[in-house]
């Protein structure tokens, strides 16, 4: 999976040097031609489609998307960093949808806590 971010990353680096300015979004990954949003029915059918055979058949980009923000909670990453990378209008938004990684992350440090106390 990270090959293929990193590909489609570079693809989008290359394409927003070649047109210049009127690249409407390098930042973001999935993009059309111009750097425009992509229709999501033709994101999900390429997503589909790069997945085809490798075992991950079942997974879905808001599955990636919540991966993601797992990982990067449960690494120690601040939530309104996590919350700014998602795009979500406040950090109350990231915080109900991870309500659960965040206790469980809660848990985690009062347990190093308990351990280094002993």
């Amino acid at each position: 999976m990270l090959i293929f971010l990193r590909s489609k990353k570079k693809y989008i680096e290359e394409l927003s040097a070649a047109i210049g300015d009127n690249f409407a979004h390098p930042e973001m990954v999935f993009t059309s031609a111009l750097g425009n949003y992509r229709d999501r029915n033709s994101l999900n059918t390429s997503f589909k489609r790069f997945l085809k055979g490798t075992g991950y058949e079942f997974l879905t980009l808001h599955q990636l998307r919540h991966c993601n923000a797992t990982l990067l909670l449960n690494s120690g990453i601040d939530l309104k960093i996590v919350s700014e990378h998602l795009g979500h209008c406040d950090i109350g938004v990231t915080a109900n949808i991870y309500a659960d990684v965040l206790k469980s992350t809660k848990a985690k440090v009062a347990d190093l806590i308990s351990l280094k106390l002993s």
